[in-house]
């Protein structure tokens, strides 16, 4: 005997669930209460699938019989809020679940405004502060901001070489480039200049104030405004000032000119030395770290050495957006 197609009163993703007649077995009972559901009944694709009830929030979801007795049941509706909040905590929206793509992606609008794919894990990571979630459209700015200082403009990441991108140059050659090397500005064009061509530097005085313990740091860089916490490893709590710094034309002049000043520094006021064993692994060089009392004896140095090489005009730069 047929029975009419009768449908439950209430919709499983966007339909009324079909209605099969049959008894709910006592083990496939046991087996949702357990799990924190109640079967209402069987229905859905066939006589083998059950309709259940989410005991904590009242959604109503489908389940094969087998996956009922032997598997675990997630609700998605009750899912939905830990993700949520995770979320929030980094400054993103959940939009919702990835269309085709891996049942466990989300797709997040984040803080920037931007989409970005996430696995429901990685956003718990996030929230919890074990991972940083990268905007790849922000990123690619920022790689082209740091390009355009230096008379390029990023393109794309090379496909063959990690750490690498594509960039262009205002002479028009497409070239691939590190892209630290591009954000420090080690980025010469193989067709307006030579491969390793002359590189800007200078010389820096830096002052490191330690709990307890000035210091001071005479060296060189070609960008001194990242050496502090980048090469130096200084922690972001520590009070650090750039107190001067000299430019010179090559990085061999500026390499030269400081070692000289160390030279005359250790042989003049060997007790302005601070040995490593002092500041440790505070800051991550060996040598060339003075006390504060040093200071004006640096500053002295280096008016002789501005006197014999005086900053290079700009114009001379070959990495100077046009």
């Amino acid at each position: 005997m047929r029975h009419p197609c009768l449908f439950y009163p209430f919709k499983v993703k966007g339909r009324f669930p079909t209605y099969h007649p049959g008894p709910v077995l006592p083990h496939w009972k046991e087996a949702a209460e357990s799990k924190g559901y109640i079967a209402l009944g069987r229905g859905g694709g066939d006589h083998q699938t059950l309709v259940l009830g989410c005991k904590k929030c009242g959604e109503p979801l489908l389940r094969r019989t087998i996956v009922v007795v032997n598997n675990n049941i997630h609700c998605r509706s009750c899912l939905r809020p830990p993700y949520d909040d995770a979320a929030k905590h980094f400054g993103a929206t959940t939009i919702g679940r990835c269309q085709g793509g891996d049942r466990h992606d989300r797709i997040l609008t984040l803080s920037c405004g931007h989409t970005k794919k996430l696995q429901r894990n990685q956003v718990k990571k996030v929230g919890r502060g074990e991972v940083n979630v990268d905007c790849e459209t922000c990123r690619h700015k920022r790689y082209d901001d740091e390009a355009r200082l230096n008379g390029w403009r990023f393109l794309k990441p090379s496909g063959d070489r990690a750490a690498y991108g594509v960039y262009r140059h205002k002479c028009g050659i497409e070239h691939q480039v590190s892209i630290g090397n591009m954000k420090t500005g080690r980025c010469a064009c193989p067709r307006c200049g030579p491969d390793k061509g002359p590189v800007r530097s200078g010389i820096y005085v830096f002052q490191i104030d330690l709990p307890g313990l000035p210091l001071m740091k005479l060296g060189h860089s070609h960008r001194y405004e990242d050496r502090l916490h980048r090469d130096l490893k200084i922690d972001k709590d520590v009070p650090t000032a750039v107190l001067r710094y000299h430019p010179m034309s090559s990085r061999y002049l500026a390499q030269t000119q400081e070692k000289a000043a160390h030279e005359i520094l250790k042989a003049k006021y060997p007790e302005w030395v601070v040995p490593k064993s002092v500041f440790g692994n505070a800051i991550a060089v060996k040598s060339e770290i003075y006390r504060a009392e040093a200071l004006p004896a640096i500053h002295r140095l280096l008016n002789q050495i501005v006197a014999r090489h005086p900053a290079p005009p700009l114009t001379l730069d070959l990495n100077k957006q046009s």
